[in-house]
């Protein structure tokens, strides 16, 4: 999305896409896709079919039918039907159908 043409907006109320959804250095009030990749970017609830990759950002409750993984980033609650991956970060409770793996530096 352009602002005027003088650039990317960076903040944005919601986002809700069929498909994946990719946010880069920006700030989302609700995300809902299939897969949601997260890098130095910070969302409110995400909703996902898919898998949802946090890298350096964060987010509030999550719920995704497959895979999540946190690298330097953090999150609300986790509901995830695959498994749980955190890696120097963390998030509040997490609900897993498959395995959690606490790395170092994470809580």
């Amino acid at each position: 999305m352009e602002a005027n043409g003088h650039g990317t907006v960076r903040v944005v109320k919601a986002i809700e896409a069929a498909g994946d959804v990719t946010l880069d250095r920006a700030l989302v009030g609700m995300v809902s896709g299939r897969d949601v990749h997260l890098t130095m970017a910070g969302a409110g609830p995400v909703i996902a079919s898919g898998q949802v990759t946090i890298n350096q950002g964060g987010c509030g409750p999550l719920m995704t039918g497959g895979d999540v993984s946190i690298h330097q980033g953090g999150s609300g609650p986790v509901i995830a039907k695959g498994d749980v991956s955190i890696e120097q970060g963390g998030c509040q409770s997490v609900i897993a159908a498959g395995g959690a793996t606490l790395g170092r530096q994470s809580f």
